[in-house]
């Protein structure tokens, strides 16, 4: 991993381990929040190892998840966690800079 690439990760993590609400729900905005105006690959590109993870489920604090993989909405109304629930998050983004430590 690129140290632009893990520099985005660590803001997004650190934003997260903030006592303050996110600003948005999903990663990938907040990651593609983060990447400086002069980056011209989208998100699903510079971001593959983190897009590479997805299940098509959301998972709730209750422990139970819904299936996204046969919706027609899976783009639009997409998380990947309940709303305002951060250790995932944070738990997501500490594998992905740890699985690609250099």
């Amino acid at each position: 991993m690129d140290d632009m690439k893990k520099g985005v990760y660590l803001q997004v993590l650190r934003h997260l381990q903030e006592d303050s609400p996110l600003k948005h729900e999903g990663l990938c905005f907040l990651l593609q929040a983060s990447l400086e105006a002069g980056v011209p690959l989208g998100t699903l590109e510079v971001f593959q190892e983190f897009y590479e993870l997805n299940d098509w489920k959301r998972w709730v604090k209750d422990g139970y998840s819904i299936d996204y993989s046969s919706s027609s909405n899976t783009a639009k109304d997409f998380y990947w966690w309940e709303k305002g629930w951060k250790d995932p998050r944070i738990r997501i983004l500490n594998c992905i800079l740890n699985l690609h430590e250099s």
